[in-house]
């Protein structure tokens, strides 16, 4: 009765643990969009990565929304982290694979 207490125990702090993170990730998001648009755009300063290049060209083409280029610079970025995790995983998993064959 006490494993089955213990197991249904930590995958409950495995999910607080997530919700805590996902609203920390989500806080700090918060604070980094009011920094940008109460601070670096009004005085037109430029940060540094994807966002600087946003800025930038949002100064260049002020008709473009930050926001929508942030998101749209994004997008490479994100597919190639995800292709190189699946790449890497699935490499990884190949090679358990194949180094715990039995040894007839």
């Amino acid at each position: 009765m006490t494993a089955d207490k213990s197991k249904y125990t930590r995958r409950f702090d495995t999910a607080v643990d997530i919700i805590r993170n996902l609203c920390l990730i989500g806080l700090g998001n918060t604070l980094i969009a009011i920094a940008v648009n109460g601070i670096v755009i009004p005085h037109q300063f430029l940060n540094g990565g994807i966002t600087g290049t946003a800025l930038l060209i949002h100064y260049l083409f002020p008709f473009l929304p930050v926001a929508t280029l942030y998101l749209v610079l994004n997008i490479p970025l994100f597919a190639f982290g995800w292709a190189f995790v699946v790449i890497q995983d699935t490499l990884e998993v190949m090679g358990n694979r194949i180094g715990n064959q039995p040894h007839w």
